[in-house]
């Protein structure tokens, strides 16, 4: 791992996740009435999702993830959701808290880039871009939607710049899953998103892809998440984990409660 892969984790580590208003496309803008919810952003609003971790070695573990969204919260002038993840596996607990706003165009997290200027080395103060907001999502979620998620870009020199992080999002298909809720089995329509989480830790060095899926249900939210855990932990309240870039993860929804 050189300086700059350590410097990358430094920095991710730290944020909160949310999500950048840079490079948006979608071919069906949306309109201002009876748009579909599909991310219910109301105080109280809980969910419980079961967790099932995979690891290198094809070990299976399971646990479970708890969220719940609080009170308003303004940050730098804009107004956040507070998130709260509670995560248990293997008789550990984890609690993180991330922020959190909703448009009729998406969903944002803010990114707290506070102190991490001033801990690069001086030959990288002026040539990384940080952004103080990720986008989770892009409404309407319909056919040719793409968007950027989050970006950071180091500029080398005059001449030479390249994408250190390039997380974008891509709306794939509509899709129907069955869900194992408290209440019983549902049938639901989804929409399923991909994430790609491109990293490229030098301007010449090879560009290491790590993918995963979402799925979202209008009135409800997020019912399930898959693919790789580096992607999954930030959407999770966990931050960047490279310990383990093999680590495969399922979260599906058991239990919500949407105020």
């Amino acid at each position: 791992m050189n300086s700059l892969f350590k410097l990358l984790s430094f920095i991710l580590a730290g944020l909160l996740f949310v999500y950048s208003c840079t490079e948006e496309n979608s071919t069906n803008p949306p309109g201002e009435e009876n748009l579909p919810v599909y991310f219910p952003n109301s105080e109280g609003t809980f969910y419980k999702y079961e967790i099932i971790q995979t690891d290198t070695n094809g070990v299976a573990s399971m646990g479970i993830r708890d969220v719940v969204y609080l009170e308003d919260t303004l940050i730098n002038s804009t107004r956040y959701k507070l998130q709260i993840d509670s995560i248990q596996t293997n008789l550990q607990l984890s609690v993180s808290s991330s922020y959190f706003r909703t448009t009729e165009t998406g969903v944002f997290y803010f990114v707290d880039t506070t102190g991490f200027t001033n801990t690069l080395p001086d030959s990288l103060q002026s040539s990384v871009e940080l952004q103080d907001e990720l986008r989770a999502y892009l409404f309407p979620l319909s056919e040719g939607t793409f968007w950027t998620v989050y970006r950071i870009s180091i500029e080398v020199n005059e001449f030479l710049s390249f994408n250190l992080v390039n997380i974008t999002g891509k709306y794939i298909s509509d899709e129907t899953l069955i869900l194992d809720i408290s209440d019983g089995t549902q049938t639901i329509n989804t929409k399923k998103v991909e994430i790609v989480f491109k990293l490229q830790t030098g301007a010449a060095d090879s560009v290491i892809t790590f993918n995963a899926n979402t799925w979202l249900t209008e009135d409800i939210g997020i019912v399930k998440m898959e693919g790789s855990a580096v992607v999954l932990s930030l959407f999770s309240g966990g931050g960047l984990n490279l310990s383990d870039t093999s680590i495969i993860v399922t979260q599906n929804l058991i239990d919500y409660d949407v105020k």
